[in-house]
């Protein structure tokens, strides 16, 4: 078990476990993870950290100054080669705290903890649902609210307001599936988050358990949510595309009179707006043949401006999204007849032999985000891309003439926007290549793209443009027919065009040439791989720091607070 932190917490007479355990030699995401578990453990409770063998070069500057707050000394001082043990009371003090900056034995710390052995007082009288909750919160913890013994959450969730939009019945009978296993700290955030989305209707929610272990089910149980176990067998992506799988035949199975229905895994977080959102959009799936799903992640962070604009491209399905029920049976007619153990995504898997060329339709601002981690992350992708998205806070925001995202529409609204656009030249990475207009404004960039052997865009130039100006550039996800619209600013909205590839490219300027990586100068050349190589670029601290460092350091914090 090397190059991990662990976290541990106990609580009055139990024996402890491993909470979690984060791989923070990883530099990219796992930060986060950990100070989104660590700032959900109860107050009172007391904490073990502990570095196995390494790992200390993904901490981050902000865990170490988080961590530093709690109350550590050395956090923010840790090497990537450090071996270091802390505890400590949530909300209280530290007990103990050692850390080996140099060389690599083990640190090790003896102390002698007086753990109560009896229940706090005001829990001896509980009973019903709040004896269980308290009885569940003795083993289990990083569970935010439910477990705060000074300032619990309420139980059950207080009932969200209903949709403020003539469409609010919408829902009425959409069924909202949840996929969860093991993982009843993300489940339980996700779930309240859910609950408390203007618009829902409890009664449609189903939890699908490919795992059930005991602390889910009685999470579950204390929740009073419905639940179906689907027992999947074997390891990693094989494990999950067989458990989506049985997700798709359960829908179909136990909703037949749907159309429609809504998936949102674990480790997802929806909008207050989220139903709202798709309430208003989801009419789409049975009435416009070219789109195949409603997602709830939109852009990143510096393209999320306007609330109540949505886009049209190709998608794969993104955490938090709707599909019909045709398109379930449709996806199984295919599914049932593909190897059992073929460990693809199973989301990839349906964009590629079920979408067909069919897209999706998203928010600019996320009424969805994943944030957690798990088998399939990809730290860097995690952070930048799917952290990074602003999560709507409002709610009943009204979408403008959602009619207008049908294929016909869509594509003749952007015709004239792009036939009005100001072309803009130059270096895509450059600082100097944005305009800031006093005013609203809409653009267009061209840049090569051809057309690879199988239909599909080469993306080989396309790739720098997005990635320079924040967004998606790993494959056509985002793309509509070759184009990719972005807002920039609040007054900027940037229509970046693949030609020859795209069907729009006719309104091209003609004395414009594309913009392409093998034709750009010397110094642009520069300018593009600097941008490229900054977006992924590792600051590692303390990463020379001695022990000799250290105690200057720690002398010099205590003058300054004046002990």
């Amino acid at each position: 078990m090397s190059n991990k932190i662990f976290l541990l917490f106990y609580r009055q007479n139990s024996n402890g476990r491993p909470l979690q355990v984060f791989p923070l030699r990883e530099y990219w995401a796992r930060w986060a993870d950990l100070m989104w578990h660590t700032r959900r453990i109860a107050p009172g409770r007391l904490v073990v950290m502990s570095v196995s063998m390494a790992g200390c070069s993904g901490l981050r500057q902000a865990a170490a100054d988080f961590l530093a707050k709690l109350g550590s000394l050395f956090a923010q001082h840790l090497t990537p080669s450090t071996h270091w043990i802390w505890v400590f009371v949530m909300g209280g003090r530290t007990i103990s705290e050692a850390a080996v900056i140099e060389g690599s034995s083990d640190v090790n710390i003896h102390t002698t903890l007086a753990l109560s052995e009896d229940p706090p007082l005001h829990q001896k009288t509980l009973r019903g649902s709040e004896q269980r909750r308290w009885q569940f919160c003795d083993t289990e913890d990083g569970m935010g609210g439910l477990c705060n013994e000074y300032e619990p959450s309420p139980l059950p969730l207080p009932t969200p307001p209903g949709l403020r939009h003539a469409s609010k019945d919408a829902l009425q009978n959409v069924p909202v599936i949840v996929t969860a296993g093991v993982r009843h700290q993300y489940l339980y955030h996700s779930l309240s988050t859910i609950l408390s989305a203007a618009g829902v209707h409890p009664n449609n929610i189903l939890v699908a358990l490919g795992d059930a272990p005991k602390p889910t089910r009685e999470l579950l149980g204390l929740l009073g949510m419905k639940y179906t176990i689907l027992p999947t067998h074997g390891d990693g992506n094989t494990k999950l595309f067989r458990y989506y799988k049985k997700v798709f035949q359960l829908i179909v199975g136990r909703f037949p009179k749907a159309q429609n229905v809504i998936i949102i895994d674990e480790d997802v977080e929806v909008s207050p707006d989220f139903f709202s959102f798709m309430s208003q959009t989801m009419w789409l799936l049975q009435q416009e043949p070219s789109l195949y799903c409603i997602n709830g992640l939109g852009r990143p962070q510096g393209l999320a401006y306007n609330s109540s604009k949505v886009l049209r491209g190709e998608a794969q399905v993104s955490w938090g999204y709707a599909i019909s029920i045709a398109f379930v049976q449709e996806a199984l007619n295919i599914w049932l007849q593909a190897p059992d153990d073929l460990g693809s995504h199973y989301d990839f898997w349906l964009y590629v032999h079920v979408a067909k060329g069919r897209e999706c339709i998203f928010p600019e601002v996320s009424r969805s985000r994943h944030y957690g981690t798990g088998i399939n992350t990809d730290g860097f992708i995690t952070e930048k891309y799917f952290l990074s998205s602003p999560l709507e806070k409002g709610w009943g925001i009204e979408l403008p003439n959602t009619k207008r995202l049908r294929l016909a529409a869509w594509r003749q609204d952007l015709s004239a926007s792009i036939k009005r656009a100001k072309v803009l030249e130059g270096n895509p990475c450059s600082r100097a290549f944005l305009p800031t207009p006093t005013r609203p404004a809409t653009f267009v960039f061209y840049v090569n793209m051809n057309e690879t052997p199988d239909g599909r865009p080469d993306i080989s130039d396309y790739f720098p443009v997005a990635t320079c100006l924040g967004g998606w550039g790993l494959s056509p996800v985002g793309l509509h027919e070759g184009v990719a619209t972005f807002t920039v600013s609040f007054n900027v909205t940037l229509h970046v065009m693949g030609v020859p590839y795209s069907s729009y490219a006719h309104l091209r300027h003609p004395h414009i040439k594309p913009w392409t990586l093998e034709a750009a100068g010397n110094e642009d050349r520069r300018i593009v791989e600097e941008a490229l190589a900054h977006s992924s670029r590792l600051a590692v601290g303390n990463l020379n720091l001695t022990s000799g460092d250290l105690m200057h350091k720690l002398i010099n914090e205590s003058l300054q607070r004046g002990h």
